[in-house]
């Protein structure tokens, strides 16, 4: 199993080791990406959190297969929240 999809079936099932190691890799920059567009601390924690959800939410319906790092892809999605709110 790829890096990747091993995070997303961490997910999936939602392992906390693993959900943990994401939250230590990943969390760092998307904190600063909302704290340089006007946001806080938490709006950041509330953000990665549910970028983490939507993720979730998605491999309940299907396999998620990904075409980029599987942080690019949380970035992706975090950034999307953050813009819609």
């Amino acid at each position: 199993m790829k890096p990747e999809q091993y995070l997303i079936h961490g997910i999936a099932t939602n392992n906390s080791i693993i959900i943990n190691s994401i939250y230590i890799q990943c969390s760092g920059y998307i904190r600063s990406f909302i704290l340089k567009n006007n946001g806080t601390i938490e709006d950041a924690k509330d953000v990665f959190q549910e970028g983490i959800l939507i993720i979730y939410q998605v491999t309940q319906k299907r396999e998620l297969k990904l075409t980029s790092s599987f942080s690019s892809y949380l970035y992706g999605i975090c950034q999307r929240i953050w813009f819609n709110n």
